[in-house]
């Protein structure tokens, strides 16, 4: 079971797979007492954690940025872990793996593991494109852009390859994506249990630096 605290007048309880909304209603008397003890707005406390339906974001400042780069989430200011009244600063600045809650006006992330860090020119880059009202291929392109990556696109019956230099690690390779930036195939080995977004792929392969290339495929 866990808790959204401070995003309403009353604290919300969920299931402790995030997915089923409780209301204002608990069962667990002292996990309840213990969320009226905390005077914190805008936290998540954590009682119990089961079954989760991982998501990926991209946790910058006070937002989570949709991989499709489509939604601003909110996120928790502070994670309690019940029983402890010690609140623990969320993950910042990184590609993240975490769960969204429902239930109040705008869905809130809880990043729970780090995938990547990201730099202040990656961060920045990603604002300023999550803010944009129309998000193509194309904007996705500039993001890679405007943080030092050449990037080319191809226009094939299979989909739109992205032609990549990533100068930071010294390597090219090509991802191959649909309209609307998910990733259809890449000659790169890596493994992903669910599908990625093009700004995903190419900041993972940053992140791993050493890379086994194929030949071009496109």
């Amino acid at each position: 079971m866990l808790a959204l605290i401070g995003f309403t007048r009353f604290p919300i309880f969920y299931s402790s797979d995030g997915r089923k909304i409780l209301g204002c209603e608990c069962r667990d008397e002292k996990f309840r007492e213990y969320i009226l003890d905390i005077r914190d707005r805008k936290v998540v406390a954590i009682g119990r954690l089961a079954n989760l339906r991982m998501r990926r974001r991209f946790v910058i400042e006070d937002k989570a940025i949709n991989p499709s780069l489509k939604i601003a989430e909110e996120t928790v200011r502070k994670i309690y872990v019940y029983p402890s009244y010690e609140g623990e600063d969320p993950l910042d600045n990184v590609l993240a793996m975490g769960i969204v809650l429902k239930g109040v006006r705008n869905p809130v992330f809880v990043p729970l593991i780090s995938l990547k860090h990201l730099d202040e020119k990656e961060a920045q880059a990603l604002l300023g494109i999550s803010r944009a009202k129309a998000l193509t291929i194309e904007r996705m392109v500039e993001f890679l852009r405007s943080i030092g990556i050449e990037a080319q696109t191809r226009n094939l019956v299979e989909g739109i390859v992205v032609d990549i230099y990533d100068p930071e690690i010294d390597e090219r390779y090509q991802v191959l994506v649909d309209d609307k930036g998910r990733v259809l195939d890449t000659n790169v080995c890596i493994e992903a249990e669910t599908q990625l977004y093009l700004p995903e792929i190419v900041l993972l392969i940053r992140q791993r630096g050493e890379i086994f290339v194929y030949s071009r495929r496109w």
